[in-house]
């Protein structure tokens, strides 16, 4: 009995996030719990933007207990439809739909099994699909009196030269090797306003939602530190002294129309502006119409507190250890800085050419307002002047520059979601994309349709694990230097990386360093070397919605690995993926046959693949290893002259001569890619091998480029 209990309580003891914190993510958690406290301890001991850096700590504080499970996705069981399960009274309790995917080809889905996803995981959505940002703008709008904007309308100059911070920061992020679409995020620092940081990073960055929220309500908070020592170095004594005749007064017709011209204007001119404008500036109109009391009050209190409750604790859980405990994390935030200190001198200096242009009737001071922390910076404004002259007050004059700010920042964040959306989306900047390599005159020989590499600290502790497991040598270290270096030595002219994303949690992190590889890949003066496609576990939820974001970032394709993945390839979750890529137009390479490193099962013999193809005759379906590695007398039974393609990657060392040339007769060498599985397989010698088939003339040329060509559409 003792035992039985001392065995329970071993094992709980096990199983408990106690344990957990004692293994190497665990450590990694407990220095993110760490910088939890820290933050904590800022918002409550010396009230840094408390409202919401309090919320955005505790949520980085929760998703980083151990097996706590708040950011957790779904999961979904999926089972066979059996006789039994149809005869059964389980079977018609659940509501199968054909629409919702439930039911697919004998499959349903076994909802008694299905695990929900955590609470963030579901607030998060608000955040994901840029709700809660906007709703944040509502209330601010009911906040906000623009009356001193209106009175001075030049303050809207200085409200957008407080923007340069946010530019010049853009093009310092791009330069240090961010993409466009994190600089862009990055930059928006320098508006110093929150709700419209998270707006933007949500939409272009979202891995980066927790250092760009931490170090944008951080700054904000410091605006009383670091504003001042700007503002006394641009200005002299005499500009700081300056005394400014007091505004109008604005009438009630001028305050209800100008919410109203301010969203036709701005929304006509930057339509991806329009969610936060448009919420800004109804909340104002709700506020100067005088109509609709209750309304303001719900917008100023409930909504905004709710909302401000959601937005912190949801993007505080997005600062996992695997996203912020990095270098990048730390260039974010010396960027963030110096785009607040920038934004800062930039609404000064614009200030001082208003001074002179004016005859010195406007104080410099005032243009520190432009950035867009309401009141706090308007706030410093006047207690700069006032230290230099007790009588000066700047208060209500540097409000207009600052409420100008907001919508400032808001339409500066409307023109980078609109560039980065369309014009630098990986998709019509990257070389590869646009074919402008060819129209260089550098065509490629010669493309390695199936290669792998890692980042290069992850690549030093993951090749000699996958090696011991394989018993196979590599012939790179696994990093993108490795293997352009093997190219070269190969006489390889571009290599196709293929990432594996062998657990749902793994989406977001391994796109990243693929969309990176592209990205750093198209800046190349001789042309791109490698690239990437993207990867996808059936587990994701919602694949077609991540495959479209993978469209929208550029890639051509997506690498998908049923062994590493666990999921047999008949599985109705492979069966959405196809069914996705298809309408989406990718290239779907599957590893295919044994995995030497994970012999049994084997979850995509060429039997299987067969039905599925049967089901989804997609004809962009790359099957590796020549249809499936070490059961190539069923590939010739069930795949060969199916309208789909074959890479020879691994294969050769283990083909005989005579199955491989009946496999390219048949398969047709026009359905067939040079591929090599590196660092596992050598490029030099599979190409040797190659060579030494007794190939027909113009196959060698076709099978190492013609096909990898067309199926890029480089061709055209």
């Amino acid at each position: 009995m003792i035992d039985t209990f001392i065995t329970s309580i071993t094992e709980l003891a096990k199983t408990s996030g106690f344990a957990q914190l004692f293994t190497m993510d665990g450590l990694l958690n407990l220095a993110m719990i760490a910088i939890a406290c820290v933050l904590l301890y800022l918002a409550i001991a010396k009230q840094y933007e408390p409202l919401l850096l309090l919320p955005i700590a505790f949520g980085m504080l929760l998703v980083n207990l151990p097996l706590g499970g708040v950011m957790d996705p779904p999961t979904t069981v999926i089972r066979p439809l059996t006789t039994e399960i149809q005869d059964s009274a389980q079977y018609a309790v659940i509501e199968l739909q054909d629409a919702a995917g439930n039911l697919l080809n004998g499959f349903y889905q076994d909802k008694n099994a299905s695990v929900s996803g955590g609470l963030l995981y579901y607030l998060y959505q608000g955040v994901k699909l840029g709700i809660y940002p906007p709703l944040i703008f509502l209330g601010i709008g009911t906040m906000t009196d623009f009356g001193p904007l209106i009175a001075n309308p030049k303050s809207f100059l200085l409200g957008a030269a407080a923007q340069l911070g946010i530019f010049i920061t853009f093009i310092g992020a791009i330069l240090l090797g961010f993409t466009g679409e994190e600089a862009a995020s990055i930059g928006i620092i320098g508006g110093a306003d929150g709700p419209t940081a998270i707006y933007t990073t949500g939409m272009l960055a979202p891995h980066l939602l927790g250092p760009i929220a931490v170090a944008a309500y951080s700054y904000m908070a410091l605006v009383p530190v670091i504003q001042p020592p700007i503002m006394k170095l641009l200005t002299t004594k005499k500009e700081r002294s300056v005394v400014m005749k007091q505004l109008r007064p604005v009438s009630k017709v001028e305050r209800i129309f100008f919410p109203v011209a301010v969203t036709l204007i701005v929304t006509l001119m930057v339509p991806s502006a329009t969610p936060l404008i448009g919420m800004l500036m109804l909340g104002n109109l709700m506020r100067e119409s005088g109509v609709v009391d209750r309304l303001v009050k719900t917008a100023q209190n409930e909504l905004m507190n709710i909302i401000t409750i959601f937005l912190g604790v949801t993007v505080g859980a997005t600062a996992t250890a695997e996203n912020f405990l990095n270098l990048q994390t730390l260039g974010i935030l010396a960027l963030g800085l110096c785009a607040f200190a920038i934004g800062t001198a930039g609404g000064v200096l614009f200030g001082k050419l208003m001074y002179l242009f004016s005859g010195g009737k406007i104080n410099p001071l005032i243009g520190s307002a432009g950035v867009s922390a309401v009141p706090m910076a308007a706030r410093v404004s006047q207690k700069v002047g006032a230290e230099t002259n007790p009588t000066n007050f700047l208060l209500m004059h540097a409000m207009g520059p600052n409420v100008a700010g907001v919508i400032g920042s808001a339409v500066a964040a409307g023109v980078l979601i609109a560039i980065f959306g369309e014009v630098c989306n990986p998709a019509n900047r990257c070389l590869f994309r646009t074919g402008l390599f060819f129209s260089k005159g550098v065509s490629p020989v010669i493309i390695d349709f199936h290669t792998h590499i890692f980042p290069d600290k992850l690549a030093a502790k993951t090749i000699p694990m996958l090696a011991q497991r394989s018993h196979t040598q590599p012939n790179t270290d696994g990093t993108a230097a490795g293997l352009l270096n093997h190219m070269e030595q190969s006489g390889v002219d571009v290599s196709v990386v293929l990432p594996v994303v062998t657990a749902p949690r793994q989406f977001d992190s391994i796109n990243r360093f693929a969309a990176q590889i592209n990205e750093q890949e198209s800046k190349k003066t001789s042309g791109p070397r490698l690239l990437s496609f993207g990867g996808i576990h059936p587990n994701n939820e919602n694949p077609k919605a991540l495959l479209r974001q993978l469209k929208e970032q550029g890639f051509l394709g997506i690498k998908l690995h049923p062994d590493y993945q666990g999921v047999f390839i008949n599985d109705i979750r492979f069966l959405r993926i196809l069914e996705a890529a298809a309408e989406l137009d990718l290239i779907v390479t599957i590893h295919a046959g044994t995995d030497i490193g994970l012999p049994e099962p084997v979850h995509c013999p060429p039997d299987k693949m067969a039905a599925v193809f049967k089901q989804i005759p997609y004809s962009k379906i790359v099957l590796a290893h020549t249809g499936g590695w070490m059961q190539w007398d069923l590939v010739e039974e069930y795949l060969v002259e199916l309208p789909l393609y074959f890479d020879l990657s691994f294969s050769l060392p283990f083909l005989s001569n005579e199955q491989l040339m009946r496999i390219l007769t048949a398969h047709t060498p026009q359905r067939c890619l040079f591929a090599t599985d590196s660092p596992w397989g050598n490029q030099k010698e599979t190409l040797r091998l190659l060579k030494q088939l007794p190939l027909p003339e113009g196959w060698l040329d076709q099978i190492c480029s013609g096909t990898a060509k067309k199926l890029l559409g480089w061709d055209k």
